[in-house]
């Protein structure tokens, strides 16, 4: 389960414009899916450019660069238009803010009410009782919380508010539980209650990062063994994500299962002894990269960059062998390069991938027309080979034509177009140079972090 904080709009807001996401299929349904995907991926994109400044579900005021909101949305009032393309479907999803407006604010007072019910019943309940009910308060506290997400992108004021946080039931279902000593049992616990087919598992990350610790592999492992499970996120009909974080000796370890809705149909909470992984890593050990790239987002702009693997956004871990490919899609015509971080084991440095076979510069630089804007554009198939570690991708996109990039030299020995040996420097000077452009050029980025690790 990831956090995602309660946000309130202050004096920026996002305006009243549809909100738009396009999918790609070889059945109807594949290609809604997709579409649906995008469109929550599209209004987490403008949330992280929008806001100036936001507030926690406490009261107590944030920077914006502390905002982590997921892809996982859940999304009503969605209209689709589909089209037949060569090989398939094509799904264009759209959600009009002032017609959603009332699905969420009537979704958001049903939850309220359903999680104040079970507050009340809990109090007259035994420790056996009040975990049962804890529970279901927890799952509908989530989806609480996401539905929550968008309704305050969408402008809506006077929310209703429950009772408890789902920070507050996690600590008491935390107090009613007893401290599992392995990290199988846990698994076995947190896929209690959990009978639903074709679920594809996430590994689970720790709190306020992006890193997948061999620790959080494990876990993924035993969870995949409990539960009926696919192999490919694109044909799952359940997905299973998790955090974790580690106190005073121990670990809490969370789990939410997601329906293809994006509803939160179950919450399952852990305590795991500090003995069941004291032999793992558990924390991530690229913290401050992670901030760096992860919340240095560029002011809002009416230009959008994304990208992906076709196993998603988030929450990405790959094993030797596999491979993965490459999307990348501006909203409307621009120019764009692409920069690689390297933290491997022996191995830390940054780099300009090649997108053409062009001779010099131009070779780093692609530009999307009119026909390919809002449209993924694949830049290629990726095979996960030794040395691991996490690896970063940065993209940098501009209206005006990029005429000048990072500095770099091409390295013979690795084949690589390297910036430096030190991925921070070269993120920070990558947004340097967007700031000696133009006030009228509109910027963008997108980035996209991966863990790889042997089998």
């Amino acid at each position: 389960m990831r956090r995602v904080w309660m946000i309130w709009l202050l004096p920026l807001a996002l305006g009243a414009a549809t909100f738009q996401g396009e999918g790609f299929g070889h059945s109807h349904k594949e290609a809604k899916k997709e579409a649906l995907a995008d469109l929550a991926s599209t209004i987490k994109s403008e949330v992280r450019s929008a806001f100036n400044t936001l507030q926690k579900s406490d009261g107590t005021k944030a920077s914006s660069k502390t905002l982590r909101v997921t892809s996982d949305l859940p999304i009503i009032g969605a209209e689709y238009s589909m089209f037949d393309i060569s090989g398939g479907y094509s799904a264009v999803s759209q959600l009009d803010p002032q017609k959603a407006k009332k699905l969420y604010a009537d979704k958001l007072t049903q939850l309220t009410g359903e999680i104040d019910t079970l507050y009340t019943q809990a109090e007259g309940e035994d420790k056996r009782g009040q975990y049962r009910t804890y529970q279901e308060m927890l799952t509908l506290l989530n989806n609480y919380e996401r539905y929550r997400s968008v309704a305050v992108i969408l402008e809506l004021k006077n929310l209703p508010k429950p009772k408890l946080t789902s920070s507050q039931a996690r600590l008491k279902l935390k107090s009613l539980s007893l401290r599992v000593d392995t990290i199988a049992l846990a698994a076995e616990v947190l896929a209690s209650g959990m009978t639903e087919k074709g679920i594809f598992v996430f590994p689970p990350k720790a709190e306020s990062s992006n890193e997948i610790t061999p620790f959080a592999k494990v876990v993924k492992q035993e969870l995949t063994g409990q539960l009926q499970t696919v192999a490919d996120v694109k044909k799952a009909a359940f997905t299973l994500r998790g955090s974790y974080q580690e106190h005073q000796g121990a670990m809490t370890l969370a789990v939410e299962l997601l329906n293809d809705k994006r509803e939160v149909v179950r919450s399952n909470v852990v305590e795991l002894s500090k003995q069941a992984y004291a032999h793992l890593q558990t924390q991530p050990k690229s913290i401050d990269f992670d901030k760096l790239l992860h919340e240095g987002y560029i002011a809002k702009s009416s230009l959008k960059a994304r990208i992906k693997t076709d196993s998603g956004d988030e929450d990405l871990l790959f094993v030797q062998g596999q491979s993965t490919r490459l999307f990348v899609k501006l909203n409307n015509p621009g120019y764009f390069y692409i920069v690689g971080h390297v933290d491997q084991k022996g191995k830390k440095f940054s780099y300009l991938l090649d997108l053409s076979e062009s001779e010099g510069e131009t070779k780093f630089v692609q530009y999307v027309d009119v026909e390919d804007a809002n449209k993924w554009i694949m830049l290629g198939e990726f095979e996960i080979e030794p040395p691991f570690g996490i690896e970063s991708i940065q993209m940098i996109a501009s209206n005006k034509k990029i005429t000048k990039l990072p500095q770099h030299y091409y390295d013979e020995k690795s084949g690589y177009h390297i910036l430096g040996k030190d991925p921070m420097a070269a993120v920070t000077a990558t947004r340097g140079l967007k700031k000696k452009k133009s006030k009228v050029a509109q910027t963008a980025e997108a980035v996209l972090m991966f863990t790889t690790m042997a089998k």
